[in-house]
């Protein structure tokens, strides 16, 4: 007969305790930055609409 068992975490060593840490702040960071480049991004896009919006609503009057 088989037993259902869940899954457990294995146990790491204080060397692979350290490495997993290190892998997650390094995740972590690199999730960081990519969140700061994809605002920047966007704040870039939303600046020159808003710039081609104001050249081309001007053009069509004349004064």
């Amino acid at each position: 007969m088989i037993k259902n068992r869940e899954k457990s975490n294995p146990r790491l060593s204080n060397k692979g305790q350290d490495r997993l840490e290190d892998r997650l702040s390094r995740q972590a960071e690199a999730l960081r930055a990519n969140l700061q480049k994809r605002k920047q991004q966007m704040r870039a896009r939303s600046d020159t609409d808003k710039k081609a919006d104001d050249d081309t609503s001007g053009s069509g009057r004349e004064q």
